[in-house]
Order: C-alpha cells, then structure tokens, then sequence
C-alpha cells in the first residue's frame, strides 16, 4: 500500500466524522436555530479531591496477602495473595488482586471512589470466576479507620436468590490493612466468611 494510501485510510474516518458534526449544525429547512455538537460543549470542571477521596488514597501500593476462611471441622482454608493498588488522578484508586486457588489462576478488579453528590464511598468488583458486577455503596465508620462497603449478589446456597454482602476494609497501621467480607442472614445479621490481612510490600 502506497503512502497515499496509508494517509488516506488514516483520515477518512475523522473526515467523515466531521462532515456528520457539520451536517447536524446546519439550519433546518425551516430556519430553526441548529442542535448542539460536541464544539458547543463545555468541558466540566475538575473536581477537587475531598477529605473521603484521600483516604482512598492510603490504600496505593503493593501489598501481600494472607486470606482466611473457616471451614467446617476443619483447619482454616489459607490462601496467599498479592494486591496491586494504583491511583486514578486524586479521585478514585483501583486494585487488582492475583491468588492460585488450587491451581486455578484468580484475578480481581476493585474500583473505589468517593460520589459528593450521594455522600457515599463507590465502587465496583469483578473477577474471573463470576459473572456478577459487583457494586458498592459504603461508609466509613466514627472513628474514621474503617470503609463498609455493601453490595447485592448471588447467595452460597444456589437457590438463585441475592443477599446483601459487606466488605470492611479497616487500615491499622500505613503498612496493614485487614478487609473482613460477611454476608446477611434473613434475620439482618451478617456472617463473617473470610478475613484477608494485607501487610505493604512496597
């Protein structure tokens, strides 16, 4: 393919773009005032990272992971793991995690973010042995050292129904985190069903 070519097939997509924009702000046939494009849009303005936002922020960073789960008449289930947490501008952070779960490779994604608006922490999770979005509204505590996070998912009982889980991330110290995960009872208790503790590698 010649140069000519190769320019040509770059530019005719955006060209043809523009033709469209140009087209819709054309005045109709009977003179009535054209519709907004994109050029008559104002870009929003930056939004100043807030107290909440910065506690996001102490999450950043490399973490190694040990996960506890009861099992019934059992030792507890261990399971290691590593945490990858970067920031999103001063707004929101996101994790992605990483485990063997006898020998099947487990990998997770957790956005978290602070909506002024509602006056709630947000986020979401995905991983790569569910099909469910996961997403979160949540609230740090009094003392300010814990972020609740609540999501609706699928039960453990296969019955098709959904419950209310809820992920608590308290922050003990800059270099340790513990995140316990519980799901709600149909009397409005929660169970605790793993308990994960994330010491900073780096």
């Amino acid at each position: 393919m010649t140069s000519a070519r190769r320019t040509l097939r770059r530019t005719a997509l955006p060209f043809a773009a523009c033709l469209l924009v140009a087209a819709c702000a054309s005045p109709g046939s009977d003179g009535a005032a054209p519709a907004a494009t994109p050029f008559d849009m104002e870009m929003p303005v930056p939004i100043e990272a807030s107290e909440q936002h910065r506690w996001l922020q102490q999450l950043v960073g490399e973490w190694d992971v040990t996960c506890e789960m009861p099992a019934e008449g059992d030792e507890p289930i261990l399971m290691l793991a590593t945490e990858s947490v970067r920031a999103v501008g001063d707004l929101w952070v996101q994790a992605e995690g990483s485990a063997d779960m006898d020998g099947t490779p487990f990998t997770s994604f957790m956005t978290l973010g602070y909506d002024p608006s509602s006056g709630d922490f947000v986020g979401t999770w995905i991983d790569s042995v569910q099909t469910t979005l996961w997403i979160y509204r949540g609230w740090l505590d009094e003392a300010g050292t814990t972020l609740v996070l609540e999501a609706e998912g699928p039960t453990f009982d296969g019955s098709g129904g959904t419950t209310i889980y809820r992920d608590s991330i308290t922050v003990e110290t800059p270099d340790r985190k513990v995140l316990t995960s519980a799901m709600r009872n149909p009397d409005g208790t929660f169970t605790p069903f793993m308990r994960s503790v994330y010491e900073r590698a780096r």
